[in-house]
């Protein structure tokens, strides 16, 4: 993906956006407001054009795993490191999951605080079943 472009990370079957916020987390919100903190860059972090740094399009800070050793509920927040992340096929068609890079004990995804569709919902990190796709806590994004 060009570094240029800016994307919504939004939740499937939502329409929830991932915002940047000045809080300790990243939360969901409602549908796109054309907001540059709803934007993100992806950053190719090297040959694999599915490894990529999240730059928000409002303060340049990146998203980060903030508890690489936890696999479920680590807090996600912006800082000025750069901080790897896969993007991978998604459950649903033209949808991708998130994993994180960072995490050393396994795979864990951005997700939404229980799959729940209310505003200023938080965003964490959360163990996905990989080998069956099943995650029942929270949505993958697209």
């Amino acid at each position: 993906m060009p570094d240029t472009a800016a994307y919504y990370i939004v939740t499937v079957g939502g329409g929830k956006c991932l915002e940047n916020t000045q809080g300790a987390h990243g939360v969901l919100d409602c549908l796109p407001k054309d907001d540059d903190k709803q934007k993100w860059i992806l950053e190719t972090s090297g040959e694999d054009p599915n490894v990529v740094f999240i730059k928000n399009c409002a303060d340049g800070k990146y998203l980060v795993n903030t508890q690489p050793h936890a696999l479920n509920g680590a807090r996600i927040a912006m800082k000025d490191e750069k901080q790897e992340w896969t993007i991978e096929k998604g459950r649903f068609p033209r949808s991708c999951a998130i994993r994180s890079n960072a995490c050393t004990v396994g795979a864990s995804y951005l997700n939404d605080f229980e799959g729940v569709y209310r505003d200023n919902n938080y965003v964490h990190m959360w163990y996905m079943n990989v080998r069956k796709r099943i995650n029942l806590h929270a949505l993958t994004f697209g």
